[in-house]
């Protein structure tokens, strides 16, 4: 097939390409026009590119997806959502922004945030305010009655008065505009 010349801004020359549809490909470029992918395949059959920026590394592969996870901003390895009783709610923020940004640099482009400051944070995302992947956030979160997102230690009031101190007023579809 003959090959198009474009302008491109970036052109992604890799030893190995994994392109999310079939078996990795060897000696592969990613060309980008801009925010869009505009090809994705053997390098020999790539577009010309004159001008472009190009990047060489050993592997491409697309963004991840998390599909379960919980922007608390806990000191890592804290799993206890009691320790959200003695943390400040503005510390506990900022430490999930810096979560999002780890995530992106860990190749997740995509983070489906299940409870905690995920709604709070995405419109800030989303405007470049700060680094993170694309995130969808269901807000507040919903557990039955011994679940994991159950505050065993408190009374149903002081779980509902920690829950609105770091997420806001509860509401059972906080972040239902895009569904």
């Amino acid at each position: 097939a003959p090959r198009s010349r474009l302008l491109m801004t970036v052109r992604i020359e890799a030893s190995r390409l994994l392109p999310g549809d079939g078996p990795p490909l060897e000696d592969a470029a990613v060309v980008l026009d801009g925010p869009r992918i505009v090809f994705a395949g053997p390098a020999t059959d790539a577009p010309d590119s004159p001008g472009a920026d190009t990047v060489t590394v050993a592997t491409v592969m697309p963004g991840m997806w998390d599909s379960h996870t919980h922007l608390m901003g806990l000191a890592a390895g804290v799993v206890n959502l009691e320790a959200l009783i003695t943390q400040v709610p503005q510390a506990g923020g900022v430490s999930a922004a810096r979560d999002m940004g780890d995530a992106l640099d860990a190749g997740f482009t995509s983070v489906r945030e299940v409870g905690g400051y995920g709604a709070l944070l995405a419109p800030a995302v989303e405007d470049g305010t700060i680094r993170g992947p694309n995130l969808y956030a269901a807000g507040s979160a919903m557990s039955q009655t011994g679940g994991h997102a159950d505050f065993h230690a408190l009374s149903a009031e002081d779980a509902d008065r920690l829950a609105e101190r770091h997420f806001g007023a509860p509401a059972l579809a906080d972040a239902a505009g895009w569904v």
